[in-house]
């Protein structure tokens, strides 16, 4: 799955790296591989971003129509990458059916395990845009999530294709004015939104929420769940991740997300604030820890919760266990009755639509690059 990778002088390793040394004795390759990685961008999306009628026709090259030769790059590339439809399709029930239950697992562990680490968090930071526009922020990744988990969504030209590309490119665009910015410590954090970054993203939409969902009751069977990690590799390609970095089934996707945890530092300051951001922008100031922050230290542990100063909710924890044993049950009834099991599907697609249309209040996710930090 990795390709070797010439390693660095002992003393050159990235000081985001924790424990070189005894990491690669750990993961031997791996460790090459991903270390390799921190320093690695996406040339064709960069090539769009630096060219601004490429920028103007992104959404229209994206479709397929003619665009500028950056743009038609990127869009031909796209197209290369091959899946089978009908696995990208039950990978995307997965997620479908659980509804408001993968929403909560999308914002309570997911995106909370990408703001731990410390490095990779920056570029969100010195944007400014979790801060300023925190549950707008949140709710176009929710459109992101749930366009790509569509049946047929992935397919050229659909919307959640052309999102993908557009999200690339902003990534791009991000990376851009980060290094041009005067405040990015290569030293410190290596290059802006880098490979290794980019699919530890991809991680946390596939095997790490597939482990939420499992933590709270549903049940997702071996198959479900690598038809769910095919087509997180495809976006993972789609979005600009190279195809040797992506792991090809769930267990290299826990393997992976075992070394990142061992190599990354703890939370800092910035871990802190992003995770105060997102819950503060989902309840009315001066209230107490609500479901979320509950959920949030239930997914990913008291340890992690604590470094991000979470606050406990004794009445919540209970309701959580309680609500993980029916929604147990529940689930196991509906894996064994068909019907029931599509009535499930069909009402976790109205409510995941229904969350997307209510956050987003009308006003399209659009994706677009940024022309300047916050």
């Amino acid at each position: 799955m990795h390709a070797a990778a010439t390693p660095p002088a002992a003393d050159l390793w990235p000081a985001r790296v924790r424990a070189p040394e005894a990491n690669r004795a750990r993961f031997g390759a791996l460790f090459d591989t991903m270390v390799a990685a921190l320093d690695r961008g996406d040339p064709l999306a960069d090539a769009v971003a630096a060219h601004p009628p490429s920028l103007r026709a992104l959404d229209r090259a994206l479709r397929g129509e003619p665009a500028p030769a950056p743009a038609r790059a990127l869009y031909e590339a796209m197209c290369a990458v091959s899946a089978d439809p009908e696995r990208l399709d039950r990978g995307g029930r997965v997620l479908l059916r659980a509804g408001p239950i993968a929403g909560l697992v999308l914002g309570a562990r997911s995106l909370v395990l990408g703001y731990c680490a410390p490095a990779g968090n920056k570029p969100l930071v010195l944007s400014g845009q979790l801060h300023t526009r925190a549950r707008r922020r949140l709710d176009e990744t929710a459109r992101f999530v749930q366009a790509v988990n569509l049946p047929g969504g992935l397919a050229p030209g659909a919307d959640g294709f052309v999102i993908t590309g557009k999200v690339r490119v902003m990534h791009a665009a991000v990376r851009g004015l980060t290094l041009r910015s005067g405040r990015w410590n290569h030293a410190a954090w290596s290059l802006p939104l880098n490979q290794h970054d980019m699919v530890a993203t991809i991680l946390l939409f596939s095997s790490i929420l597939l482990g939420g969902l499992e933590l709270m009751g549903l049940r997702v069977d071996r198959g479900e769940a690598e038809d769910y990690m095919v087509l997180w590799r495809h976006v993972g390609a789609l979005i600009g991740v190279e195809p040797q970095l992506l792991p090809a089934d769930r267990v290299a996707a826990e393997h992976l997300t075992a070394f990142i945890g061992a190599t990354q530092r703890p939370p800092d300051d910035d871990s802190r604030a992003l995770a105060r951001a997102l819950f503060d922008a989902y309840r009315p100031p001066g209230s107490g820890p609500g479901l979320d922050e509950a959920a949030c230290r239930y997914l990913i542990g008291d340890h992690l919760a604590d470094e991000l100063g979470l606050r406990a909710s004794r009445p919540w924890s209970a309701w959580l266990r309680t609500s993980r044993r029916l929604v147990g049950r529940a689930d196991a009834l509906r894996s064994r009755v068909p019907a029931l099991d599509a009535w499930q599907l069909a009402w976790g697609a109205r409510r995941w639509d229904a969350v997307v249309r209510s956050g987003l209040r009308a006003a399209p996710a659009r994706f677009d690059a940024p022309q300047r930090l916050s």
